[in-house]
């Protein structure tokens, strides 16, 4: 009898038109709208088997939240208080498509008519890739196969920003020394109720307030009740005290900031 072991390995994938197995998804991965509740309305997830044989997918819904120490979970649909998973009806389960195919996968979200409804509320739809069995020759010796099976995560906000106020806190703070050099270290924590989307930047100057240069962060995505890190590489800052101004813009009126002194050794 010919022992056969089989090793899956699931990926997270949270960049676009990345292949898993042969089907891609196409588009954004974070589909956002700002509701009205009680009404409905219905996104479209468009897959493509860009393969040359026939390639099968799971759909399925999760939560999604993230701590800025890397921990990332994906609770049971509709566990997180600001969870919409609720609201959601998938059209398909799974998805199979020919080499080729472009098939759809439609979400309904039916709002509840309520006036509580404030804020951001979000989930996501996992699209799987389902991998072939692999196929084995009689009288082979022993082999471990190795499967990846990547999945896709489209984030599905729903917004109701009407008297909703956002709200973001720095904490963490460290320099910290590397084989890289000496960075930043700063937590984002979103108090507030509105998701987060934004540029982050420091702006440093000396300590007698002259201003030296701007240390880019980049793109910052927080959700109520998450957190997430930032770092800022320090290697063009000599030695010595220095001030620093930390922004981060949310868009409009959100923008929030801190003042910090980097103390930076020989």
């Amino acid at each position: 009898m010919i022992k056969r072991v089989c090793v899956v390995l699931i990926l997270a994938l949270c960049i676009p038109a990345v292949g898993f197995s042969q089907i891609t998804v196409m588009g954004s991965l974070t589909r956002s709208r700002e509701a009205i509740p009680g009404e409905e309305y219905e996104g479209v997830i468009a897959l493509k088997n860009s393969g040359e044989k026939t390639a099968q997918a799971r759909v399925y819904l999760k939560d999604y939240i993230f701590k800025a120490d890397g921990n990332t979970v994906y609770p049971e649909p509709g566990s997180l208080p600001r969870s919409n998973a609720r609201w959601i009806s998938l059209s398909a389960s799974t998805a199979i498509l020919a080499p080729g195919e472009v098939a759809d996968i439609k979400y309904t979200l039916n709002i509840p008519s309520s006036d509580s409804l404030v804020g951001t509320y979000w989930s996501v739809i996992f699209i799987e890739g389902i991998p072939e069995e692999p196929e084995y020759e009689e009288g082979r010796e022993p082999t471990i196969a190795i499967k990846q099976v990547f999945r896709y995560g489209i984030q599905i906000v729903t917004d109701f920003p009407d008297g909703a106020e956002g709200d973001l806190e720095f904490t963490n703070t460290k320099i910290e020394k590397t084989e890289e050099g000496r960075f930043f270290t700063i937590d984002l924590n979103n108090s507030g109720i509105l998701w987060l989307n934004g540029d982050i930047y420091m702006e440093v100057y000396s300590s007698s307030g002259e201003y030296i240069n701007t240390l880019d962060g980049g793109k910052f995505r927080i959700y109520p009740g998450t957190s997430l890190r930032k770092s800022f590489g320090l290697g063009e800052l000599a030695p010595g005290t220095w001030k620093a101004l930390l922004i981060a813009d949310g868009g409009g009126t959100l923008l929030f900031g801190g003042n910090y002194t980097l103390v930076i050794p020989e």
